[in-house]
């Protein structure tokens, strides 16, 4: 179930900029926006959103003013599993765009070979009947089945590369992430 800004704001108790913060450090994914109530979040991200809401809140109970983001990065990475971190300046974009991006594609492609199915089906279904100005020839249907392969094929090729361009991104931030690991001599010295 899907939950708008404003629903997310009054159930939590949450500023807007708030959820903002939150979606600009990579902690709640890619967030879809809708044109006419803005921001969209999916039972993951609310799910996300509460428990970070409960860790904050926890540290609020413990007298800190302010919020350990370290900590809400490591129960995050505990409940969540995956990689939790501010998106870096010089990459484009995030893991989780890449993984909604193939998601999508995949969505696309499944969508395709159903139509590519129905073409099928109705060609079978009206090769006995007489045939009328309206319905599609076998020759249209070859080549609208050739041309949703060629284009099946080019999405393919595309999730190949966006998932090559994913690889690199991970392994980029695993090295940021091994380099902050490092203490302040050795990254000095080497």
């Amino acid at each position: 179930m899907v939950k708008y800004i404003n629903e997310i704001t009054r159930e939590f108790g949450i500023e807007h900029h708030t959820l903002r913060n939150w979606e600009e450090k990579g902690y709640l994914g890619v967030v879809e926006r809708d044109f006419t109530h803005g921001r969209m979040y999916d039972e993951e991200q609310v799910e996300k959103i509460k428990t970070i809401q409960d860790v904050v809140l926890k540290q609020r109970d413990k007298g800190m003013k302010r919020t350990d983001f370290k900590e809400v990065e490591r129960v995050l990475l505990d409940k969540f599993g995956g990689m939790v971190e501010a998106r870096p300046k010089n990459i484009p974009a995030t893991p989780a765009v890449f993984e909604n991006m193939v998601l999508k594609m995949e969505k696309q492609e499944k969508q395709i070979q159903d139509l590519q199915q129905l073409i099928l089906d109705l060609t079978k279904a009206t090769k006995g009947l007489p045939q009328q100005e309206n319905i599609m020839t076998k020759e249209q249907a070859e080549q609208l089945h050739s041309r949703l392969t060629g284009e099946n094929k080019e999405m393919k090729e595309e999730m190949k590369l966006l998932k090559e361009k994913l690889d690199i991104a991970v392994d980029y931030i695993q090295k940021q992430e091994n380099e902050e690991k490092k203490g302040f001599w050795k990254r000095l010295f080497g």
